[in-house]
């Protein structure tokens, strides 16, 4: 995939309603809850494109991605993350990701935003995932942000925590 949105910190700096909120600008989510992530598409005058993620639907919104830190409890091993993305720009047409289980764009009722679903597994590992935005001329493009996932607990080399 190519990465469509900005390239580096400075570039991102003057994107309207962009806040860095860490240094490497990745949403945290952790535990073993499912998690609901609001996310928009900031339209560039480049044609490209910069999808924020937030926990609230006005923000404040991480342009990089997510990192979900999992659970240091025993059975934390034993959950993957679940995820309800809450499209809230409209040319947001789906968020797709080969490596991972995800569902089809759907609206639980006619007057509900876009939503779709993905599971993310346990255990230390980066995914690159994909959202879909049409440019100015409607071709579908695919801006790259990636998903994150630390365990906070021991990992052993078969890479459960470090229970027997």
């Amino acid at each position: 995939m190519t990465d469509l949105a900005a390239t580096s910190m400075s570039e991102r700096l003057g994107i309207p309603g962009f806040s860095p909120q860490s240094t490497d600008d990745l949403l945290l989510i952790s535990g073993t809850d499912p998690h609901t992530i609001y996310v928009i598409n900031r339209p560039r005058p480049d044609d490209k494109h910069t999808i924020g993620f937030g926990l609230q639907p006005t923000g404040p919104f991480f342009f990089h991605g997510i990192k979900w830190e999992t659970s240091q409890a025993p059975e934390a091993d034993s959950y993957a993350m679940f995820i309800t993305y809450i499209i809230e720009s409209p040319e947001i047409q789906e968020i797709i990701c080969p490596t991972l289980h995800y569902s089809k764009v759907y609206r639980p009722t006619p007057e509900a935003k876009a939503q779709q679903d993905m599971c993310i597994p346990w255990g230390g590992a980066m995914y690159a995932f994909g959202v879909k935005v049409p440019d100015q001329d409607g071709i579908i493009k695919i801006v790259d942000p990636i998903i994150v996932v630390t365990p906070l607990s021991p990992v052993s080399a078969d890479g459960r925590n470090g229970k027997a």
